[in-house]
């Protein structure tokens, strides 16, 4: 199963989970001729990481304070906007352009971060995480479990309407820049 990242409509993404998720989506719209921008706290765990992957410097790293970029994003370069640490800092909606949120952890403040995503990406989540993520979405008790027994290489995608669950496939040099997965 693919996961369509970029849309002819500005596309909002959270991601709950571990900063190795946030880095393989990047890595993954890397990959597909995309630009990047992250905006974190903690520029550690992403320095070097676009001229590691694709060697082209299209993936910029930046504070919270930065300015982010307003240049049109288009099907041939879309845009990934990534807040890693900054949930509130939100993006210019554009076209071909989608911002991706990372929750590290989920709290009553990420909440509604999840209900205004199109897409919600979901690694495994403790018991008080998955509450909140189950009463957020009108998860069944049964799915708000599965959420908390997910496999380390596992997530769950919430959006349009149904639930999937998937499993990741790191390409080798996936694996050699951003390592094995980490819940």
């Amino acid at each position: 199963m693919s996961v369509r990242l970029f849309r002819a409509v500005p596309t909002r993404i959270a991601a709950v989970g571990a900063v190795w998720l946030a880095k393989f989506v990047v890595a993954r719209a890397l990959a597909s001729g995309s630009d990047a921008f992250v905006t974190t706290l903690d520029p550690g765990p992403w320095q070097g990481l676009g001229e590691r992957l694709d060697g082209s410097g299209a993936l910029t790293v930046a504070p919270p304070a930065h300015p982010r970029p307003h240049a049109p994003a288009t099907p041939d370069r879309p845009v990934l906007i990534v807040d890693d640490l900054d949930p509130a800092a939100g993006s210019v909606a554009m076209p071909w352009r989608s911002q991706l949120t990372l929750l590290r952890q989920l709290t009553p403040a990420g909440v509604s971060v999840l209900k205004s995503a199109d897409l919600v990406l979901v690694q495994r989540l403790t018991a008080a995480e998955a509450a909140l993520a189950g009463s957020a979405f009108k998860l069944t008790d049964q799915s708000s479990q599965l959420l908390q027994e997910l496999e380390p290489d596992m997530l769950a995608l919430i959006g349009g309407g149904a639930d999937r669950y998937i499993w990741l496939d790191p390409t080798s040099a996936e694996r050699r820049e951003i390592g094995v997965v980490r819940p």
